[in-house]
């Protein structure tokens, strides 16, 4: 499997990343009323990731996303998402992900992990591309990113919150799509 490009120059490092929480974002996506769509990030995330540019299936990440930090840009949907119905935040503060795997697919990868939400762990799959890994800036930091794109269904995670139409149907759809944009830091080594 050809490697994506990094920056001319760059060092290729393994070990220990810092996640940037200033240039990552972990969204989510959802069928509204059956005809359009809500979109939501989750605002504090902390991750770990052991990083190996030159053996991407050796990479590990691990994360915590407080589940109070929901943003859909609506107060109201968001107290109602926050509420026992749906993620009872009261009850479960955080929800988890801790890879097991990173397999090749193609020039992309997939990331293979636990997602532990409501108390509920499931295996998921992200489809993951990796972004490159950049030289030294002028603070003296690489930069390194990669974009995990999975579908989840909430019930499996027993989120089961519903607002039904007159004709029965959920407002809510089942699946959800989980986007990652994920850039991480460190100290080039000299």
């Amino acid at each position: 499997m050809q490697q994506p490009q990094s920056q001319p120059g760059a060092p290729q490092p393994s070990g220990k990343w810092e996640f940037d929480p200033v240039n990552s974002c972990v969204s989510f996506v959802v069928r509204h009323f059956g005809v359009a769509f809500a979109r939501g990030v989750f605002k504090k995330v902390q991750a770990q990731v052991v990083f190996d540019s030159a053996n991407i299936p050796a990479s590990s990440v691990t994360a915590t996303i407080e589940m109070s930090s929901l943003d859909t840009n609506n107060q109201r949907r968001d107290d109602d998402v926050r509420a026992p119905g749906y993620l009872d935040v009261q009850a479960h503060p955080t929800m988890t992900f801790q890879s097991k795997r990173i397999e090749p697919a193609g020039q992309r990868y997939k990331l293979i992990g636990d997602l532990t939400l409501k108390g509920v762990t499931k295996e998921v799959v992200f489809d993951m591309t990796y972004g490159g890994v950049t030289g030294k800036d002028g603070r003296g930091l690489q930069h390194a990113g990669f974009t995990a794109e999975g579908t989840i269904n909430r019930r499996d995670f027993g989120v089961n919150g519903d607002v039904f139409m007159p004709d029965g149907s959920s407002t809510v759809a089942d699946n959800i799509k989980v986007v990652l944009d994920i850039e991480l830091r460190r100290m080039q080594a000299t």
